[in-house]
């Protein structure tokens, strides 16, 4: 497997999430193959209503690319597909934050973070317009 799951606690129970996952109508994994080989996924999970607003939010969890495939518009592509997903399922906010190295990337996108209790993690929010 080309995605690094160093954090994940085996190859198994990840592929085992991932497909239930799959299956679930509040979540969006897109991922993307090459060779055959998993390369680099996104995930983003739609949270439903706001009891006041009845706005529903997205938080979008994960975008993992493997190092030696980054810089080929993997990303990018992976991105487009949470933020269209996200967009078309009626979502008004789609937020996150970003680790320190994932900055420039979303940069990189014409996007800007704002500072939070973790400066270094900068968050980021899309609004889509109502419609």
């Amino acid at each position: 497997m080309g995605v690094s799951l160093s954090r994940s606690d085996e190859e198994y129970a990840f592929f085992n999430r991932v497909s239930q996952l799959i299956e679930a109508n509040d979540h969006h994994i897109a991922i993307a193959l090459f060779h055959s080989k998993l390369v680099g996924y996104a995930w983003v999970q739609d949270y439903g209503p706001h009891l006041r607003t009845g706005f529903k939010t997205a938080r979008f969890h994960d975008l993992i690319v493997d190092e030696n495939m980054r810089m080929k518009g993997i990303g990018r592509k992976l991105f487009e597909s949470i933020r269209d997903w996200s967009q078309a399922g009626g979502v008004r906010w789609l937020q996150w934050q970003a680790s320190p190295k994932a900055v420039v990337f979303y940069e990189r996108l014409g996007l800007k973070g704002d500072p939070c209790p973790q400066p270094e993690y900068p968050f980021f929010e899309i609004e889509f317009p109502v419609e």
